[in-house]
Parts: C-alpha cells; sequence; structure tokens
C-alpha cells in the first residue's frame, strides 16, 4: 500500500511539474514583437514626408495634416492601379472602382482592406505590379480615418 502511494505521489508532482514548466515557457513575453507593431502603428499615423508638417505658429508643435481623402490622395491612386477594363472599370462584375459610391461598397464590405492593405487572401492587383506600400498606407490611413469622400 505504501509502495502505491509513494507512486501516486510522484507521479503526480511529475505532472503538476511538467504543467508549470509547460505554462511557464508558452507565457514567454515577446517584447521584439510589441516593438514592431509600435513602429508599425506609428509609420501609419506619421505624415507621409516632413513637408506636409505645419510649424508656422512657432509653437514648435507640429501640425498633423487632415487625413487624406477620396478626392485628394485617394482617387489618384485607385485609378493608377485598379481601374480598367478588365478589372474595376465602369459597369465591372468586380465592382466599378470609377467613382466613390463604388469603392465605398468594398470599403464598408471590408474588401479593401482586405485585397489592398492587409493581401488577404494576396495584395491586389492580381497579375500585375501589387500597389505600392507607400500607396498602401495612405490607403490605411484613409479607412482608420473613415474613408471620407472630401
Amino acid at each position: 500500500m505504501r509502495r502505491r502511494s509513494l507512486f501516486v505521489t510522484s507521479f503526480f508532482f511529475t505532472v503538476v511539474s511538467l504543467m508549470l514548466s509547460q505554462l511557464i515557457v508558452s507565457c514567454e513575453y515577446d517584447r521584439e514583437e510589441d516593438e514592431i507593431l509600435v513602429e508599425e502603428t506609428a509609420d501609419i499615423m506619421e505624415p507621409e514626408d516632413s513637408s506636409e508638417v505645419d510649424t508656422s505658429d512657432n509653437s514648435n508643435t507640429p501640425v498633423i495634416p487632415p487625413a487624406p481623402t477620396y478626392e485628394n490622395k485617394i482617387k489618384a491612386i485607385i485609378d493608377l492601379n485598379c481601374v480598367s477594363a478588365n478589372c474595376h472599370g465602369e459597369a465591372s462584375q468586380l465592382g466599378d472602382y470609377t467613382s466613390y459610391q463604388g469603392v465605398k461598397i468594398d470599403v464598408d464590405n471590408g474588401k479593401m482592406k482586405d485585397r489592398v492593405v492587409d493581401g488577404n487572401p494576396s495584395f491586389m492587383p492580381l497579375g500585375g505590379d501589387f500597389v505600392p506600400s507607400s500607396d498602401r498606407k495612405v490607403i490605411e490611413k484613409w479607412l482608420l480615418a473613415g474613408a471620407i469622400e472630401k
């Protein structure tokens, strides 16, 4: 009886030790991954170049320019990269990106962010050069700001 009790106790401590070691290993904090996330978030929120920062009020506090709008930035990016007879042109079954209303449909259903910004399931446009990363950042800023038209 005593031998069995010793075996059960030993087995119990072995199992508990293995579980604790697994818990400790699986809860490792990855500081490097957090630093990358902070850098990516900062990239999204920073102005595209220093010429967009206005310090004319002499307070030495930069004034961040307004978020991009469809009319002032996004339309040009979409026209260059997305609108063609084979893709997102007028009356396209893939979506008509020749107007804000057509683009807004895919903004609202999440396809714009998935395909252009996140590359899920792949970056657009298919079969050609992807939208440049600098333009993807502008589109991401636009989406985060609410996809404003004007």
